[in-house]
């Protein structure tokens, strides 16, 4: 899996592959993103997880603006789907060591400014192409307020530190030559039994192979709506602790099994310092749905440190 650095006039095609299950108005948003990037030297892989022919006349509209390729599954599973995309893609690319490739795993329920892939090209370049991979940071369109977890603010090289904080899988673009030796790990992810931290996994284990990392939200920039952070719905406790049950697995395979000691700053924070802050301060407030909310979190991450093997 070792990768070549390429000249700037050797930059190629973006691969863009996309999990979809159950929905139609967000998927038609994100393609008309596509459909206007100023950036048009690109792909989508769309693995269709329905089980209706829900977007096939979508597919077929957006064919004529750009190259879509169709994959129709019967399995569930965020990380099983994306792994079929790239099986796909390697069967394409056949190991050509001398065509450059940027790989992306947009959701389903996110938009890509105009901008977005020409920004990635030129950043790469700006950066003296010195990193296999680029991530960013993740915008709700509607409050041009960071969404979907917690982000550095500044620009950072990525490490064992921080790789947590300075990415989310729709956020992340990475530069291969040739085929793409590694899989997502197809016990974590949404659809499986730790529903969460599929792409951090992914992201550290590129990271232990020698890749380059870095974190450039001036530049990157990913919309996607905020998600899972109403104190007061069921749905979104409910959901604290399924993410959370990811974010345990993670730990368990790397910090514990791994033995990567330095994970453990990390550790302490996630596992002790802020759940439990998050419920003291529930307490102080008198906010029980804050209280709840904070507890699932922490029971969340323990069952999934506790459970997976």
């Amino acid at each position: 899996m070792e990768q070549m650095f390429v000249k700037s006039e050797d930059m190629s095609k973006f691969y863009l592959i996309l999990a979809t299950l159950g929905r139609r108005d967000e998927l038609i948003d994100f393609l008309e993103s596509l459909k206007n990037q100023t950036y048009k030297n690109f792909e989508l892989i769309i693995v269709d997880q329905n089980e209706t022919n829900l977007i096939e006349d979508l597919i077929e509209k957006y064919s004529s603006y750009f190259i879509i390729h169709h994959i129709k599954i019967k399995d569930k599973g965020l990380s099983l789907a994306r792994n079929v995309g790239i099986k796909y893609l390697n069967s394409t690319l056949k190991d050509d060591q001398t065509q450059e490739i940027i790989l992306a795993f947009p959701d389903d329920d996110c938009e890509y400014p105009k901008t977005l892939l020409e920004n990635v090209v030129k950043s790469f370049e700006a950066l003296g192409n010195k990193y296999n991979i680029l991530t960013g940071i993740s915008i709700d369109k509607k409050t041009l307020k960071i969404s979907n977890g917690r982000f550095e603010k500044r620009n950072c090289e990525i490490n064992c530190n921080n790789f947590l904080r300075n990415a989310i899988s729709f956020t992340i673009f990475i530069r291969y030559r040739g085929s793409i030796g590694l899989l997502f790990d197809e016990n974590l992810g949404v659809g499986s039994s730790f529903g969460s931290a599929e792409e951090s996994d992914y992201l550290y284990r590129l990271l232990k192979l020698g890749f380059k990392a870095y974190y450039y939200p001036e530049k990157i920039k990913v919309y996607h709506p905020q998600k899972g952070s109403n104190f007061k719905d069921p749905n979104d406790r409910y959901r604290a602790f399924y993410y959370g049950k990811g974010l345990g697995a993670l730990f368990k395979k790397h910090l514990i099994k791994g033995g990567n000691l330095c994970l453990i700053p990390q550790f302490l924070q996630l596992f002790f310092i802020r759940p439990i802050g998050g419920m003291l301060l529930g307490l102080l407030k008198l906010n029980f749905d804050m209280f709840l909310y904070y507890k699932n979190v922490l029971l969340g991450r323990w069952a999934g440190l506790l459970k997976y093997e």
